[in-house]
């Protein structure tokens, strides 16, 4: 396990960099700190048995993105009034693609949209929590990049209809 995170470490800590930027002030998670986090959770729950290299990322990314959304809800979960909660979610802006919506509304449209097409959420978990690109994606999930490049753009169609942002992207 030692020689496993020694080969992979720096690649997590890219992607950590990149998740721990849409983060709000507020949060406590650097970069060494999420991939730990993440790590930890995945042993805890004995699901880090990759088949390989793209197993392992995907299963880590996902990991990632789980004590992201986790520690973006935390931060804002302090006592305050609505009106406090609305102000205060709405400073946690992430861009997905063209479309602009907080991070715990990035999660929770992904829950849902997950219930409708699983293959194209996992898409979007990888290309925006994992950064991974349309290539690797493909990889990942061993399908094709067309079918990938399908899935991306329902995606982003779908959830820039359901935060109520542009479409023709």
């Amino acid at each position: 396990m030692d020689s496993l995170f020694d080969r992979v470490y720096e690649e997590l800590q890219v992607i950590a960099r990149r998740l721990t930027k849409e983060l709000p002030a507020r949060a406590d998670l650097d970069p060494a700190t999420l991939v730990n986090a993440a790590c930890e959770r995945l042993l805890a729950s004995h699901k880090l048995n990759a088949e390989d290299r793209r197993h392992f990322f995907f299963i880590f990314g996902r990991a990632m993105h789980d004590v992201v959304v986790d520690e973006a809800r935390r931060a804002t979960a302090l006592k305050r009034t609505p009106r406090q909660e609305q102000l205060l979610s709405s400073t946690q802006v992430v861009h997905f693609d063209r479309t602009t919506m907080t991070l715990a509304k990035l999660a929770q449209l992904l829950h849902e949209f997950h219930q409708v097409d699983p293959d194209a959420a996992e898409v979007v978990r990888l290309r925006y929590f994992a950064g991974r690109s349309m290539r690797q994606v493909a990889s990942d999930l061993g399908i094709t990049l067309a079918a990938v490049r399908a899935h991306w753009s329902y995606a982003k169609a779908w959830l820039a209809e359901h935060v109520g942002g542009p479409t023709d992207h």
